[in-house]
């Protein structure tokens, strides 16, 4: 579980098509399940917490933690995360930025939360003008 989530930078998600995938995520589903239910025994949650940060995280937190990786992104390089970069990482925020923008998983509240982390993250570099002034190259008659 570690490696895959250090190596991949996601978690290992039961909508894989690869097997083994499926099977490590339908386990991590499990062990979430069951520590929520206060059924996972103090001993075994321990180990988890310590050999993979983050396993028991809500789909919430992950969210939020995302937005706040992009948000610290754009500190860091002046720019937003781009789908076109060579490291893995930077396109998977990318990824979810855009997913943001095009209203996938967002609520109003979410809204709110990426205003205030990440203040014109829903404006996209390759918008087209909405100024209908803008040359178009004829000249007038």
């Amino acid at each position: 579980m570690k490696t895959y989530k250090e190596s991949k930078g996601v978690w290992p998600s039961t909508r894989s098509r690869d097997q083994d995938v499926y099977l490590l995520a339908k386990w991590l589903v499990g062990q979430r399940v069951a520590c929520r239910a206060g059924l996972m025994p103090a001993s075994r949650k321990e180990l988890l917490d310590h050999e993979v940060p983050g396993w028991n995280e809500t789909f919430q937190e992950t969210w939020e933690r995302t937005a706040k990786e992009i948000a610290a992104f754009r500190t860091n390089n002046g720019r937003m995360p781009s789908g076109v970069s060579k490291d893995n990482a930077e396109r998977r925020l990318s990824r979810w930025l855009d997913d943001m923008r095009r209203g996938r998983g967002m609520s109003p509240e979410r809204k709110v939360f990426l205003d205030g982390v990440l203040p014109g993250w829903d404006v996209t570099r390759f918008s087209k003008p909405t100024n209908t002034s803008v040359p178009t190259g004829r000249r007038a008659a």
